[in-house]
């Protein structure tokens, strides 16, 4: 694994091809990291460890920004160079949401308008990124979205973007183009378990000798199913004075009567008293305003969801290369050396490299169970 360094102009300034460690991780519905160890003498490269460079790896589309460097000396190794940084999905922490925002209609169109008021188009034009850009969607899983939601002028937009695409279940990235522009997109991965025939299957399993010292996670400690989600009627008042309460109880999608009732029943309080102000020219409707505390109940629920996830050693010289046989959100199938077995998504994946080899770490989130095809993320076509 090596790593390019891009100065402020986009320009390769050094290669960073030995160190003393080096990790790299992708997100599919965050923003990505890096952390990297050097000594001094390694390529001369300190004078390029600069804040808001760049860092570029051959083996994934993501791009870094160098956020911080710390130079520590030691009586047995020396100087020592510590880089970290987080990829350019990133910038969104740089933005708020400037005015009361309300979002209705198409999804895609809802989170073009965030960004556009933030950092495309904003009405202040110290705001503005001009090489960021919106790259719009064709996929219909993605375009059939709608949305109801209201924002805060205070709220941080990467913070209010993770949370719609959490809930939707798709993922979101930033990318430099050909053009170098940064390119905002959301998608959503490619099936590529057994539960379908229209792409090759991945398979990662002990038996295909591709998936090394898993890990098993099944946790409900956070879980919640039902969330009763309270608003506030900012043109109504109670004969004490306070505004007139908005209460909608939010359940989980695809959850039973069942799944929903007695011990398996688990509640949260989600307080959306923020979506009552009104925006300067949008005064929405007891059924808009209804609609969009119900939005912020599901988004508290996507936060607490049954966590089933997997995770493993990987040869990345193995049969499928990440990249190249798969994706960042696709799912692929997997098996761990106690025959749990299933459909998973590739949330996250991290390579990294030190004095001991090349290692690589994908983390399977939103686990189905092979033994309930009922439960099957995608289906068979027909």
């Amino acid at each position: 694994m090596e790593a390019t360094i891009l100065n402020s102009r986009f320009e390769k300034v050094a290669i960073i091809d030995r160190f003393k460690s080096f990790i790299w991780t992708d997100r599919y519905q965050e923003n990505g990291d890096f952390e990297l160890y050097l000594t001094l003498d390694m390529d001369g490269v300190f004078p390029y460890l600069v804040n808001d460079y760049y860092l570029q790896n051959d083996d994934s589309v993501h791009m870094m920004i160098i956020q911080g460097m710390l130079l520590e000396t030691n009586a047995t190794d020396g100087p020592t160079i510590k880089v970290i940084g987080y990829s350019l999905e990133s910038l969104l922490k740089r933005r708020i949401i400037w005015d009361n925002t309300t979002l209705g209609g198409n999804f895609q169109d809802g989170i073009e308008k965030l960004i556009n008021d933030a950092i495309i188009a904003p009405s202040k034009s110290e705001r503005k990124i001009s090489n960021f850009i919106f790259k719009k969607s064709t996929d219909s899983r993605i375009t059939a979205l709608t949305i109801d939601a209201k924002y805060e002028q205070h709220e941080n937009l990467y913070e209010a973007i993770n949370s719609l695409c959490v809930e939707k279940q798709i993922g979101f990235k930033v990318t430099l183009n050909e053009n170098k522009q940064f390119e905002f997109e959301l998608y959503k991965g490619v099936d590529r378990s057994y539960a379908q025939q229209l792409t090759p299957y991945v398979v990662f399993s002990p038996s295909f000798e591709n998936l090394n010292n898993t890990s098993y996670l099944d946790s409900k400690e956070d879980y919640a199913n039902v969330a009763l989600t309270v608003g506030e009627d900012g043109d109504t008042q109670t004969l004490s004075g306070n505004p007139l309460k908005i209460t909608k109880e939010v359940t989980r999608d695809g959850e039973t009567q069942e799944q929903l009732s007695g011990m398996h029943r688990c509640e949260i309080y989600v307080d959306a008293g923020s979506i009552t102000s009104e925006d300067e020219d949008h005064k929405m409707s007891d059924a808009e305003r209804l609609k969009v505390v119900a939005q912020k109940g599901k988004e508290a629920l996507a936060e607490k969801p049954h966590t089933i996830s997997m995770d493993g050693d990987v040869d990345p010289h193995t049969m499928f290369v990440y990249g190249r046989d798969f994706k960042m959100g696709d799912v692929v199938q997997i098996e761990n050396d106690y025959g749990i077995k299933g459909t998973s998504t590739v949330s996250e994946f991290i390579m990294s490299q030190d004095s001991s080899g090349e290692t690589s770490y994908p983390t399977f989130t939103d686990f189905v169970s092979a033994d309930d095809n009922s439960c099957l993320l995608y289906t068979s076509p027909s």
